[in-house]
């Protein structure tokens, strides 16, 4: 299952379009963001290298494509 982009061919007049993959409607998250300076604090010297890996390749265990 890939994810797909929307087109807005269905969205109301005047409204933008939000990919519901990672937001909930209207793009409104249910979770508070998260803080990606705080990552120090999980990955110790190795931050930059995990960021950049899941930021290029994503985490598609975890339904995040590239």
């Amino acid at each position: 299952m890939g994810a797909q982009e929307p087109d807005g061919s269905d969205a109301a007049p005047g409204k933008p379009v939000f990919s519901n993959l990672y937001s909930g409607q209207d793009g409104i998250q249910g979770e508070p963001a998260r803080d990606l300076r705080r990552l120090t604090l999980r990955y110790g010297n190795k931050v930059d290298e995990v960021f950049l890996t899941i930021a290029l390749d994503g985490r598609p265990d975890k339904g995040m494509p590239p």
